[in-house]
């Protein structure tokens, strides 16, 4: 049972990808582990590297240390009388750093390679030790050197200085000061010319001393001063007076030797590290190489074995649509992947669905073609009759309206005028609801058309319109250019529509009340676009009612005149224009409507261009 189990897996694609994820993880993991014993070589040489770079800083630190000592506390009275320095604390301090950064050198290289009897940290170590010893030897001629009261220049002083208290009858000054004079020429300059001066002086002096009780003390005190200062030439040449001269030529050569040997030890180390570095790159390289290389031809063959009865399924589907779907007979896959198997009886399902989703759809078409086309009919009929029915009640209106204005001019009485002034606001109204009917079909089946028109003059004649109107003679009526950049290109038949509802609008709903009411009219034209605002100081539009004004219909009350048709009409024709409206109106104080539209004069350009164009190959 197990065994079976084992073998469907095996036949699935998921079980394959699982196998295949295991074998990709053994090589990484391989690689991973080669990589790890190699960069670990890698790291331990890298930290002997920074363990001799740091032995190199703290060997310069020692050695500027040392020099400074050399060349500033030689010549300090304080440090002979105390016989202590910071630069030597420092001295010791960088010592000790120096042969523990040498001790974790040893260690790393016997962890590394084992004990090697040759191992040039030996001979680095031997150097260093050489170097101290050197350093305490000169440190102490330094001392018995002396400055100033101390060691024997101090000695020196104090026998002169004797001689010049105690013994000035017996001793000439101005030999006492030709001695000094020879002792500082030898100290500042090193020439042993003044060395034998000194002596032959100091013999000289002797020489012209009585060996008697009264010069005994002034002779043993020459002879004093003259051995003390033979030995202080002596100290001095031991020491050395240049680098390459006594012991100071000593401690610079052991430096030299110590520091070549440093040098060379860390460009051994430079040259194992970028050896072991490319060992490791080689290694991995090699392994990465493989890796992907399997990788590329497991994964070649696994997507053959997958795709290829994917693929047929996939000729078969593009032979399914170029057919329509008619006559396609499914092949089954040889394939003993499970999800091919499924994928193939799913497909084969779904296309039965498909084929008769299909013909359902097929049907419906050909129904719903025929109702589109009863529809398109209809529409027709009722555009035709639409523009039948508005010219056939206008014409007795106009003729209900004439007939009304005799009978006004005929007929005086008061109650007679009524009824004929409400005659004539009802007909007025039905003939006002036929022109929006009619503007409404006009927006909705025309094209756009553009034209130049001159602006000022055309919105003056629509104002003219409302000039005999009964109630409008006492509004004043202004039409006046903000900005006027360009010339304008609209529809100019869509622009009357809106416009002579928005006056008509401005001048239904004025405020007598008020002394003096008006409309203006501010035009701002440019090449882009075209803005006409309409402005009023009249009855104003409740703020409740400004979010429905440009519904079909909308009559804030049942006493509002107008059909409720006009600004939708005008909404909805400024929307086939691309442009639109905004309004700001406060009641009781006025309303301020404000249109923009695209100004089409580029349009036109490019239509008067191509045909330029076109016309010199006619």
């Amino acid at each position: 049972m197990s065994s079976k189990t084992f073998d469907i897996n095996l036949h699935s694609i998921k079980s394959r990808l699982i196998l295949a994820v295991c074998f990709l993880a053994i090589i990484v993991t391989s690689l991973f582990l080669v990589y790890f014993k190699y960069n670990k070589k890698t790291d331990q040489i890298r930290e002997k590297e920074d363990i001799v770079q740091s032995l190199l800083r703290t060997s310069l630190l020692l050695t500027q240390n040392d020099g400074e000592f050399f060349n500033l506390e030689i010549k300090n009275a304080e440090f002979h009388q105390l016989v202590r320095s910071s630069y030597l604390d420092e001295h010791d301090s960088l010592i000790q750093e120096s042969y523990e950064l040498i001790e974790r050198l040893s260690l790393s290289e016997e962890t590394q390679n084992g004990s090697d009897q040759d191992s040039p940290l030996k001979n680095i170590s031997s150097q260093l030790t050489k170097y101290e010893s050197s350093f305490q030897n000169l440190l102490i001629l330094v001392l018995i050197r002396g400055f100033e009261d101390y060691g024997l220049e101090g000695s020196m002083r104090h026998h002169a200085h004797k001689i010049e208290l105690n013994h000035s009858s017996e001793i000439a000054h101005s030999n006492v000061l030709m001695l000094r004079r020879h002792e500082k020429d030898y100290l500042l300059r090193g020439d042993s010319l003044y060395v034998a001066l000194l002596n032959d002086l100091t013999s000289e002096i002797i020489s012209g001393l009585k060996p008697d009780e009264k010069n005994k003390e002034a002779i043993e005190l020459l002879n004093e001063y003259r051995d003390t200062f033979n030995e202080l030439v002596g100290t001095v040449n031991e020491m050395g007076r240049a680098s390459n001269e006594g012991l100071y030529g000593q401690l610079f050569a052991i430096k030299k030797g110590y520091f070549e040997q440093l040098n060379n030890y860390e460009s051994q180390l430079l040259d194992q590290t970028q050896t072991e570095l490319s060992r490791v790159s080689i290694v991995y390289n090699f392994i990465l190489g493989s890796l992907v290389t399997l990788c590329f031809l497991f994964l070649i063959y696994l997507s053959y074995r997958i795709t290829k009865p994917i693929n047929r399924l996939s000729l078969f589907m593009e032979s399914v649509k170029t057919k329509k779907y008619e006559n396609a007979e499914i092949i089954k896959p040889n394939s003993r992947i499970s999800e091919i198997k499924n994928l193939y009886t799913s497909f084969e399902h779904l296309l039965q669905r498909t084929r008769h989703q299909i013909e359902e759809i097929e049907e419906k078409s050909i129904l719903l073609e025929k109702q589109n086309s009863n529809l398109k009919v209809l529409n027709e009929e009722l555009d035709r009759f639409l523009y039948s029915a508005a010219h056939d009640l206008r014409s007795p209106l106009t003729s209900i309206l004439g007939l009304i204005d005799i009978t006004r001019k005929d007929m005086r009485g008061t109650e007679c005028m009524l009824y004929l002034d409400m005659m004539e606001k009802s007909v007025k109204k039905l003939e006002l609801y036929i022109q929006d009917v009619v503007n409404y079909a006009k927006n909705k089946n025309l094209d756009l058309t553009a034209s130049k028109v001159d602006l000022k003059p055309f919105i003056e004649e629509l104002l003219e319109e409302f000039e005999f109107i009964r109630g409008t003679e006492s509004i004043e009526r202004s039409v006046y250019f903000e900005i006027n950049t360009a010339e304008a290109y609209t529809d100019v038949k869509r622009l009357k529509i809106i416009l002579f509802n928005l006056i008509s609008n401005a001048f239904r709903y004025a405020d007598h009340e008020k002394p003096n009411p008006f409309v203006h009219i501010i035009i701002i034209c440019n090449k882009d676009l075209i803005s006409i605002k309409v402005k009023d100081n009249g009855l104003g539009i409740s703020n409740e009612y400004l979010v429905d004004i440009f519904n079909m219909f909308f009559r804030a009350s049942e006493a509002s005149q107008g059909s409720g048709l006009g600004l939708y009409i005008v909404k909805g024709t400024l929307k086939k224009m691309n442009g639109d409206i905004d309004v700001h109106s406060i009641e009781g104080e006025g309303t301020e409507f404000t249109i923009r539209i695209p100004n089409m004069i580029r349009e036109v350009e490019e239509i008067e261009t191509r045909a330029r164009k076109f016309l010199p190959t006619l």
